[in-house]
C-alpha cells in the first residue's frame, strides 16, 4: 500500500496517517495524528511533571502524543482531562476507555476505544529500513516467515501486540516470548499463557504501521 499522488492530506500537510490507521483497526476506534511539529499545544501539570528532565525532542513527542489523544478522545464524545503516566510506562486513560500511543519517524499516532468495543488496543509506527536486533526479538521460525518483508514489520508488529496485551494483563516480558504468526497484511501473536493478540500491518512510504486489538469479549485482569 502507497500514499498516492494528491492523497487526502491530514493536518500538518501530510497524507492522513489516521486514515491509514483506521484502516487496521475496528469500528469504533477513533484515531488522530500526523506529523509531531504539527500537535503541539498546553499540557496539564499532571502531564509536565513528566518532563521535568526532558529534552526538547522528548517534549515535543510526549505533547503531539497528549494533543493527539486528547483528539482522538473527543471522538468518542469523552472530556480531554489530563493523562498521566501510570509508574510503568504508558498512559492513564479514562475509565471505560483503552488506547494506545506511538511516535515514530517524526509521527505521532494515538487510537482510543471504549473497552465495550475492544477490551485493549496497541499500535505502533516505525520508519521503514531500519536496523533490527532480529536474534534478540525474533525465534528462527519468525525470522524465517518474514520472507524478503522488511524486518520491521515484525519488530512493529510486535510492539503493538506488546502494547495490547499489557494493557489488559499487566504483564512485562522480552519480545521473544511473544511468539508472532505474520502473514500478508495481518498477524496473530501468541502471549505466554495469555491471550492471542490479532493485527494488522501496512508498509507504506517510509513507514510501517501496525495495530493489534483484542475484542471485547476478553475480560480484563486484575
Amino acid at each position: 500500500m502507497r500514499w498516492r499522488a494528491g492523497a487526502r492530506c491530514g493536518r500538518g500537510g501530510v497524507p492522513d496517517l489516521a486514515a491509514l490507521a483506521r484502516g487496521l483497526l475496528p469500528a469504533g476506534v477513533a484515531v488522530a495524528g500526523g506529523r509531531i511539529a504539527a500537535w503541539q499545544g498546553v499540557l496539564y501539570p499532571q502531564e509536565e511533571a513528566a518532563l521535568t528532565r526532558a529534552r526538547a525532542v522528548r517534549r515535543a513527542e510526549f505533547t503531539a502524543g497528549r494533543v493527539a489523544a486528547r483528539g482522538a478522545l473527543a471522538q468518542l464524545d469523552v472530556a480531554s482531562g489530563p493523562l498521566p503516566r501510570d509508574p510503568r510506562g504508558p498512559v492513564l486513560w479514562p475509565d471505560g476507555v483503552t488506547g494506545s500511543l506511538s511516535h515514530g519517524a517524526g509521527l505521532v499516532l494515538a487510537a482510543v476505544a471504549r473497552r465495550a468495543v475492544v477490551a485493549a488496543l496497541g499500535i505502533d509506527i516505525e520508519a521503514a529500513g531500519a536496523a533490527v536486533p532480529l536474534d534478540d526479538i525474533a525465534g528462527p521460525a519468525e525470522i524465517a516467515a518474514l520472507g524478503g518483508r522488511d524486518p520491521v514489520i515484525l519488530f512493529s508488529a510486535k510492539e503493538a501486540a506488546y502494547k495490547a496485551q499489557f494493557a489488559l494483563t499487566g504483564r512485562m516480558f522480552g519480545f521473544r516470548d511473544l511468539m508472532l504468526m505474520l502473514g500478508d497484511a495481518h498477524f496473530t501473536a501468541q502471549v505466554p499463557d495469555g491471550p492471542a493478540v490479532a493485527g494488522r500491518w501496512l508498509q507504506s512510504d517510509g513507514i510501517v504501521l501496525t495495530a493489534a486489538t483484542l475484542p471485547a469479549t476478553v475480560q480484563p485482569i486484575a
